[in-house]
């Protein structure tokens, strides 16, 4: 059982910084995964450096700088996606209000 909350951390040390490095992301690791982690964790999903980054910057800093950052559509669609698999593993069942409110939105 889980003792603390922590949307996402990285399981194992990444290098950031590695262009086309491949990461992947994984909700019952909680997080991140270096490459050879993958195949251990059959729930892990593709994730890329900007979504990653922007995960954790929604997770440290406050809400005032999440509002000066400027973000692609494809890179929130990915983040939605990885944070709705993620809060699925966690609660133990389907998300239907995150579908409600973009078919009401026409998303």
């Amino acid at each position: 059982m889980r003792t603390s909350f922590q949307l996402y951390h990285i399981r194992y040390q990444l290098n950031l910084n590695a262009p086309g490095a491949a990461i992947a992301f994984s909700p019952q690791a909680g997080g991140a995964l270096h490459p050879r982690h993958v195949p251990l964790y059959p729930d892990a999903m593709p994730i890329s450096h900007r979504v990653l980054l922007l995960l954790r910057t929604l997770q440290a800093q406050p809400p005032e700088v999440w509002q000066r950052l400027e973000v692609d559509a494809q890179t929130l669609s990915d983040a939605e996606r990885a944070t709705q698999a993620y809060l699925q593993h966690v609660l133990e069942r389907r998300l239907r209000s995150a579908a409600l409110l973009r078919r009401v939105s026409g998303g």
